[in-house]
């Protein structure tokens, strides 16, 4: 193997001389096996003991998909690849989170870790670039998106109890004293006041900050160096060795830091410049900058615009966060001042000798701030200019990404009241709400008719046996009975068995065959959930939360059998939502309830929503024991009841049991009996998912959208199968294969924008895994075949991603990153015939 090392760069023999050439070397060549040439440049020094290099590799002349390799020491990249795995591989959909290659690989004391995402520099040469050609609304821009990409974690917030200073922000005292000494020393741009002030605050902080704080995922370490930019203009992040849970501001103020001091800040200055460089920022760090809405917006003239527009974006995007909220304001500043406190005292920080003075400045602006309770100071006015206001947006509150940040919340409190509202109690099993249907019969029927409510009385007194009666038309008690409040969805109806009648109640099964336009005439509160579950946006979905919130915050009067739909619908939209934490807050607390004391038979569903949540987020033993369990439920309930609903159900579960075991097949780590074993299962449970649809058709069940399931789900069996047992198959299985991805959404005009992604999706994953077939068994004519293939497979995949994606806004985690290993699986197809096929290309998306 030939490693090029970019010549000429001083960047690279840092590095070089940091971890030895050698070592290096061989780093690269256990990272990149099989390959003939690498082409190495560097895009971060070695500092603190790591860096960062972009690396093209090429095998026999030809190109392969260049990387980003993070070299450091072993144990940093075992951590950080660990919490990759754990914060980061689970938001891979949203496309500006790098996949990783491998496993790390090691040579001594130092490890590499290979990201797949190619990038030519980091944000911060990019932002120094934009400020070079006095691009100030270029650099807000940048910042902005890098902000709307870290927006995925913000949706795991909760409030926690801890001491912000003790536990997430503290300063040692070798710090805080170091600091002291630096600011007390003379320098030419001025004096450093009061510099014992950050200990008095780190020693009595104010109250605000004793009180529970906001937690979500961070990044831990969001500088921009960690940020890198591709030739394209992509953002990809980097460097997860901090990535955890911590205050949901300190990427935030970690970014805030970096860009004012190392990046944007004048390396050098005169004692003028920099006493009217102070004057203009520090009004910055006050709580009117975050308060006042006419701060977020940009400047369009005036001295040092970038810094003072990355700023005010800053400011915007931290009082959004913050759910204008001022209260959270000085948690944020304590993490600003903490950072920039140890840039100063860190010989590694890369400041100027000025940058340093600036930043001790800002500190005590700060901390001043937070000693004396939050005065406001006058800020610059933005200038007028629609060229500025149209580039940045206003406030978050008026920005559509608002309702994506808002929705958990939203959810919180839709929770939170149904628990209030609702006690399973005041519902009781069906028989109970039968005397109150009765009793609404009666005073709905006149006096002439009043012998067909004692009928019913009595038939509610020796439910569920029948009555003897031969003279009574049970149509005209049924006739009362669906204009009744209490009956709204037809729950109780009244039957003739032989010389009796007897009251009928529709099953679980009947219940949820229900389309969402039929039940538009019922309760309000279930035509929100309905309306909820056929949201096409993120937006739309937080209006509806808000009505369900109002709703709930009243009386709540809801049957049975409503109650029963709603859980449905609910539960199946925050699985769409990938809203997971609520979702489990749903599934372990009143749907459970609900399922044990009042509907036992929609216990099945809540255990399938539950599976697939878990296969969603990477669990697939959980996911199996839950699809598994819902399986064995409606397989008894099959052989107790008559209904052809029920075995149409279980059908489903027998192919969404499939699901996870397609995911088990096809994982690297899997040894081929294990392998082989899984696609016997698999086979089993698809053909009683088969037998289970001929049992619904012939008890007179109508077609439906899940036989497409179905077939598409036999597709992937083919695609797993090519993967496990390649010898076993032949052209006549792969055009089989194909037919029945078709079958899953053809034809187009009758089905959903997501049906149609989850079928074209099954037709280019059997092109794509037909191709590589090809290339491992290598028939004849094979390379032309094998290019074909990825054509048709590319086809499918570009009308899902052109026409039917944007229709189908919800769901971007797990469904969008399956999409993307198709794309890059035909990608590295392409390249190389035998290029490695993500696992997540081969198993269903739905």
């Amino acid at each position: 193997m030939d490693i090029l090392w970019q010549k000429n760069d001083d960047l690279v023999s840092r590095v070089r001389d940091a971890f030895g050439a050698d070592t290096l070397d061989e780093l690269l060549r256990r990272a990149f096996p099989r390959r003939t040439v690498l082409h190495v440049g560097a895009l971060t020094p070695g500092i603190s003991g790591a860096a960062v290099l972009h690396v093209r590799p090429e095998q026999d002349g030809s190109a392969q998909h260049p990387c980003v390799v993070k070299i450091g020491p072993v144990g940093d990249i075992h951590t950080e690849h660990e919490r990759w795995q754990q914060y980061v591989q689970p938001y891979l959909g949203h496309g500006e989170m790098p996949d990783v290659l491998s496993a790390a690989v090691i040579v001594g004391n130092h490890a590499a870790l290979v990201y797949k995402f190619y990038a030519a520099r980091t944000l911060a040469d990019m932002i120094r670039d934009l400020a070079s050609a006095d691009d100030s609304i270029g650099i807000v821009d940048a910042v902005q998106t890098l902000l709307t990409i870290v927006h995925v974690w913000h949706r795991s917030r909760s409030s926690t109890y801890f001491d912000l200073i003790a536990e997430e922000y503290p300063l040692e005292a070798e710090t805080l004293e170091r600091f002291e000494q630096y600011a007390a020393a003379e320098r030419q741009w001025g004096e450093i006041a009061e510099p014992k002030l950050v200990r008095d605050v780190w020693s009595q902080p104010p109250e605000s900050l004793r009180k529970p704080q906001l937690t979500t995922i961070g990044h831990g370490d969001l500088h921009a160096d960690n940020v890198l930019m591709g030739p394209n203009g992509s953002f990809g992040i980097i460097d997860f060795l901090h990535t955890g849970r911590h205050h949901f501001l300190r990427d935030l103020a970690t970014l805030e830091a970096d860009l004012v001091l190392r990046v944007l800040c004048p390396p050098e200055a005169t004692a003028d410049q920099a006493q009217r460089l102070t004057a203009l920022l520090e009004p910055y760090y006050t709580m009117a900058a975050f308060t006042t809405s006419s701060q977020h917006d940009a400047l369009g003239q005036g001295a040092w615009l970038p810094l003072q527009n990355v700023v005010r974006c800053l400011r915007s995007a931290v009082w959004g966060r913050s759910e204008h909220d001022a209260e959270q304001i000085p948690g944020y500043l304590i993490a600003v001042i903490r950072r920039m406190v140890k840039m100063v005292v860190r010989d590694d920080s890369r400041l100027t000798n000025f940058q340093r003075w600036f930043a001790a400045r800002l500190v005590l602006a700060q901390t001043a701030e937070l000693a004396r309770g939050g005065r406001s100071a006058e800020l610059p006015i933005p200038a007028s200019g629609d060229h500025v206001r149209e580039r940045v947006p206003g406030p978050p509150t008026e920005e559509p990404v608002a309702a994506y940040l808002d929705l958990e919340s939203e959810v919180e409190v839709v929770l939170g009241q149904l628990s209030e509202s609702w006690r399973p109690t005041a519902i009781g099993a069906f028989e109970a709400e039968l005397p109150a249907i009765a009793e609404e019969v009666r005073r709905r029927l006149p006096e002439r008719e009043r012998r067909l409510a004692e009928v019913f009385r009595a038939l509610t007194e020796v439910y569920p046996e029948p009555l003897p009666d031969p003279d009574t038309d049970p149509e005209k008690v049924n006739h009362v009975l669906a204009r009744a409040d209490t009956n709204r969805m037809i729950e109780a109806r009244v039957v003739r068995q032989g010389e009796a009648l007897a009251i009928q109640i529709p099953d679980v099964a009947a219940l949820l065959s229900h389309s969402t336009r039929e039940l538009q005439i019922f309760e309000p509160l279930l035509r929100a959930a309905c309306d909820l579950y056929e949201a096409g946006s993120y937006q739309a979905s937080l209006t509806q939360f808000r009505r369900l919130a109002a709703r709930l915050s009243g009386d709540l009067s809801i049957t049975r059998s409503e109650l029963t739909l709603f859980f449905y619908f609910l539960s199946k939209c925050l699985l769409k939502l990938n809203m997971y934490s609520s979702l489990n807050r749903l599934l372990d607390g009143p749907y459970r309830v609900f399922c044990l004391d009042v509907c036992p038979e929609l216990e099945a569903e809540r255990l399938l929503i539950a599976g697939v949540a878990h296969r969603h987020r990477g669990e697939l033993s959980l996911a199996q024991a839950c699809l598994d369990d819902a399986v064995a439920q409606l397989a008894l309930l099959a052989s107790r009841s008559e209904s052809a609903l029920v075995h149409l159900a279980l059908a489903d579960a027998y192919v969404l049991s499939a699901h996870p075991r397609f995911d088990n097949a096809v994982a690297p780590e899997a040894g081929l009996v294990a392998r082989q074993a899984t696609v016997r299962l698999t086979l089993a449970a698809l053909e009683s998912a088969r037998r289970s649809y001929e049992e619904y058709w012939h008890r007179g069940g109508r077609p439906s959208h899940y036989e497409g399931r179905l077939a598409g789900t036999m597709a992937y069996m083919t695609v797993v199968r090519s993967v496990v047992e390649p010898a076993t198959l032949d052209d006549e299985a792969w055009s089989k294969a194909a037919a029945e991805a078709r079958q899953g959404f053809e034809p187009e005009f009758d089905r959903k924008p997501v049906g149609v992604i989850a079928g074209r999706a099954a037709l280019a994953s059997v092109k794509m895994a037909q191709a590589r077939w090809l290339a491992v068994t290598q028939p004849e004519h094979w390379p032309q075949q094998m290019t074909e293939c990825l054509r048709e497979a590319e086809r499918a995949l570009s009308r899902v991603l052109a026409d039917y994606v944007s229709r189908v806004e919800l769901g971007p985690r797990f469904e969008y990153r399956k999409l993307m290993a198709i794309q890059s699986s035909i990608g590295a197809l392409t390249a190389d015939p035998l290029g490695r096929v993500d696992p997540d290309a081969l198993t269903p998306l739905i």
